[in-house]
């Protein structure tokens, strides 16, 4: 056992590295935040984009299409912790570099660079359209023509703090507004798919 790693073996007869070590005072997460935190993470901005991937694909392929990617996501993560046990990494990047090479990782770290830029600008298209109505009608009699932009600000501005944080533990609370939050919009999208259902039974194809 190495000071910064814990190696255990398996039942076949394979060697894992643990960094941290799993007794390691750095491993302050539990199970169930992690658990929030996985599926908050996981599902994330993109359950806004599933009724409109249904509506173009339908619901059989749009189902397929769905758990398709759930088993290539389930995979994809199988073969990263396979990977990064057994060479004791600490990061995707660090696997990489074990695997590949300096060059690897300096193209892994690039395109992570650019994905994740691209996913803050969704983001915050996201923030904009959904706060800006709710800005709008809240503060319809102090600023009746507030613009997008603005509400862009100020919910930068809130949020701003929790970029100054050490560790991902010191938001290991976010994960729970995430998923309460992630579940109220689920709720709402299957109200509103009913409602609309009742109101035009003919809208997928049923006999009124």
């Amino acid at each position: 056992m190495m000071n910064d790693s814990f190696i255990i073996q398996n039942n076949e007869q394979e060697q894992e590295i643990l960094v941290p070590p799993h007794d390691s005072p750095r491993r302050q997460s539990k199970i169930v935040a992690a658990t929030f935190n996985l599926i908050a993470t996981i599902i994330g901005g993109g359950v806004l984009s599933l009724p409109l991937a249904f509506r173009a694909c339908g619901l059989v392929l749009g189902t397929v299409l769905m758990v398709t990617s759930a088993c290539m996501t389930v995979f994809s993560m199988d073969l990263l912790c396979f990977c990064a046990r057994r060479m004791g990494s600490k990061s995707y990047v660090e696997l990489t570099r074990h695997a590949f090479g300096r060059e690897c990782e300096l193209a892994t770290t690039v395109l992570l660079a650019v994905f994740l830029w691209f996913v803050i600008v969704a983001y915050m298209v996201l923030v904009k359209d959904i706060f800006t109505p709710f800005f709008q009608s809240f503060f319809s009699s102090s600023h009746p023509n507030m613009s997008g932009d603005t509400v862009l600000l100020i919910m930068i501005a809130l949020v701003s703090p929790f970029f100054l944080k050490h560790d991902l533990h010191s938001l290991r609370y976010n994960c729970y507004v995430g998923f309460f939050s992630i579940t109220i919009l689920a709720c709402a999208l299957v109200t509103r798919a009913v409602q609309t259902n009742l109101n035009h039974p003919d809208l997928f194809g049923n006999e009124a």
